[in-house]
């Protein structure tokens, strides 16, 4: 049995990630239920659902439990499971708290407990990610510039939620930028020059611009959650001869994987790390990578400079 805790991408992102070719039974707090009727691209998925009292029951029930809830409640919850006799797997979302400081305190915990774990870091899964890396190992220094422009929808909609604020996990640094801090992570670079960001009041910060390096490398990343323009790039260039090795022009990050039906595009990649799962010995790579991605974001914030329009 697995479960499934979390209303919003732990129904759309991953139950369809989980149920897609596969024979499974899903375990869902029954107070979801309401969300999930609603969501008419999931209606297949009904016959793999059973329905629990509560997100108590599925801790107790289930030995792969997926946890998609905002990171003010997620280290609870990963507490909760980590005393669960029944659990023994965790698909967990981004960010895994809502600091670095207390993302560490939990990684800690999750390793220590021998149970296994993914963090869902989807920007490293992704086929432009495996290119990157690919055309890296076959040249020498390098610089890397990254831009991602974007209007958030709660900007576009004017939404309040918790995904504006930085202080709870959310923000151009904590809910998007953890992506690219994953991604420079798995990359190898540790060294920050600077990290500047700005918002409109203090909590809310929707640019963030860092540069960073790595022995003979260096990174450049530019995030604006609160634009017109949609568009994700990055050149990859040889730093002794100046000339170009990797274009990527997309208009969002998922924006080269190709949509099934009406389902989201991440549901590909969920899939990919949920089977990573039951590969053991792929967890000691992870684990270091995990810790990695931790003290790059620490150092990032603790450089960081904050400006407020």
């Amino acid at each position: 049995m697995i479960g499934i805790i979390g209303s919003g991408f732990g129904l759309y992102g991953h139950l369809p990630a989980l149920c897609v070719g596969k024979q499974v039974s899903v375990l869902i707090p029954i107070r979801y239920k309401n969300t999930f009727q609603e969501r008419v691209e999931l209606s297949s998925f009904d016959k793999f659902i059973s329905w629990a009292k509560d997100e108590n029951e599925v801790v107790n029930s289930c030995e792969t439990v997926v946890i998609a809830i905002w990171p003010m409640g997620q280290p609870e919850l990963i507490k909760k499971c980590l005393l669960s006799a029944t659990v023994k797997n965790l698909i967990l979302e981004k960010p895994l708290a809502i600091s670095p400081e207390l993302s560490i305190e939990i990684l800690d915990l999750l390793r220590a407990s021998g149970k296994n774990f993914r963090i869902m870091y989807s920007f490293i899964y992704t086929d432009w990610s495996k290119q990157i890396t690919k055309a890296i190992k076959k040249n020498g220094s390098y610089d890397l510039i990254i831009k991602w422009n974007f209007m958030a929808h709660h900007y576009r909609d004017s939404l309040q939620t918790w995904k504006k604020n930085h202080s709870i996990g959310g923000g151009a640094i904590r809910f998007y930028g953890i992506h690219l801090i994953a991604f420079l992570a798995h990359l190898g670079f540790k060294s920050i020059k600077n990290s500047t960001s700005r918002s409109d009041i203090t909590d809310e910060i929707y640019e963030w611009h860092a540069e960073l390096y790595s022995e003979f490398n260096r990174a450049q990343v530019l995030i604006n959650t609160k634009t017109g323009i949609s568009e994700f790039t990055i050149l990859l260039i040889d730093r002794s001869t100046k000339q170009t090795i990797y274009t990527l022009n997309l208009k969002d990050p998922f924006g080269d994987i190709e949509k099934s039906g009406d389902l989201d595009v991440r549901v590909a990649i969920n899939k990919t790390v949920q089977s990573s799962i039951n590969q053991s010995g792929e967890a000691p790579r992870m684990y270091t990578l995990y810790n990695r991605i931790n003290t790059l974001w620490l150092d990032l914030e603790k450089a960081n400079t904050f400006s407020v329009n």
